[in-house]
């Protein structure tokens, strides 16, 4: 009874390291699947043209626009927000006017909220509202930047669908200027939209000229790619632990086991069993061992992983994640623990077929 016990205990030890290592694979293989998606969505995306990584330092000179075709201009600057009677104070926004010449979005921002109109994204109403600020009854608010502050009417929210960030406030260009005297004639950044290079001519060649940087909206999705492919890379650590794991779990259990039935063990080589056979008896227990916990543990894992992702929606995390269930997820944890039972397993094994030797020889 306690034999069995301790086996059974073992079994389910050895299930959840493997179910970690399967869960681990089947997460990683889908972020791998989702990162693929994604960036077959964008490779024919825009390209972003900027002076600095920081958007909101970026300076990029207006005469570069006469170089250019198909383009959105975008000034851009770190604000803080107040409310006109100075009893509400939220910082790290960003205030944002928009330059669309040949209708992109078919939203011309400098032209469209003209005067001391703002409109403002679903994000920053919700956050204003939680800051005490009714937006149907207010709508004056101060925005303030390193340089000047200027006063807006909170006139709409621009359209959800819109390809920027809805916590930006949009402002006009003139509005822009004074808060960022900087600004004047000058651009935080440009997004290219769908550049014909033998139309218009080398694109890099007229960044080049004048001192800018370019990125393609793919290099983002590069950024995710390369870190899962780091992750998919590292798996081995896991692999390995794993592994170092479930071999002493097999090589303890074993070795118990071969204490508790030593009196079997006499009796057998008294029978005339030969080494073999109590090497290939010790030796497939420890396998069975490891074959039952490999299969419970991949079941585990793949419903582990598959809960994690369906629990955190409940959380309000949205993951665009589906744990990837293929044959390697499969293989590798059962493969895994068949290698660690045989190792963790033979180990003790051939020190039992050799307990009555070390006997008769003395």
């Amino acid at each position: 009874m306690k034999s069995n016990k301790r086996i059974f205990t073992t079994t389910i030890g050895i299930a959840f390291c493997l179910a970690y290592l399967t869960g681990t694979i089947a997460i990683a293989g889908g972020l791998h699947d989702s990162t693929e998606k994604v960036s077959a969505t964008f490779d024919q995306g825009p390209s972003m043209i900027y002076s600095n990584e920081d958007l909101s330092k970026s300076i990029i000179d207006s005469e570069i626009l006469l170089e250019l075709d198909n383009y959105i201009a975008v000034k851009f600057i770190n604000i803080s927000i107040t409310n006109a009677d100075q009893n509400m104070y939220m910082e790290g926004l960003y205030a944002a006017s928009i330059f669309d010449p040949m209708g992109n979005i078919a939203f011309d921002f400098p032209n469209e909220s003209a005067g001391n109109n703002a409109f403002l994204g679903n994000i920053s109403i919700n956050r204003l509202k939680a800051n005490g600020f009714d937006t149907s009854l207010d709508s004056r608010l101060i925005l303030e930047s390193k340089y000047n502050s200027n006063h807006i009417n909170l006139n709409a929210s621009y359209p959800p669908n819109l390809i920027f960030p809805n916590d930006w406030i949009m402002v006009s260009e003139e509005k822009m200027i004074e808060l960022s005297p900087g600004l004047d004639n000058n651009y935080s950044f440009l997004i290219i939209y769908d550049w014909d290079e033998e139309a218009n001519g080398d694109l890099q060649g007229i960044v080049d000229s004048h001192g800018l940087k370019i990125r393609s909206t793919t290099s983002v999705v590069a950024f995710f790619e390369s870190g899962i492919y780091q992750v998919e890379d590292n798996l081995w650590a896991i692999v390995l632990t794993t592994g170092m794991i479930v071999i002493l779990l097999v090589y303890s259990i074993m070795s118990i086991e071969i204490q508790f039935h030593k009196a079997t063990i006499d009796n057998l080589k008294g029978l005339g069993a030969k080494r073999r056979v109590i090497i290939g008896i010790f030796t497939l227990k420890a396998l069975f061992i490891t074959m039952a916990g490999g299969i419970l543990g991949i079941a585990l894992g793949i419903c582990v992983a598959n809960g994690v992702v369906s629990i955190s929606s409940l959380f309000g995390i949205n993951t665009i994640i589906i744990p990837l269930i293929k044959m390697d997820t499969l293989l590798l944890p059962l493969a895994l623990s068949l290698m660690a039972g045989l190792i963790g397993g033979l180990l003790p094994s051939l020190k039992a077929s050799g307990i009555v030797d070390r006997r008769d020889a003395r």
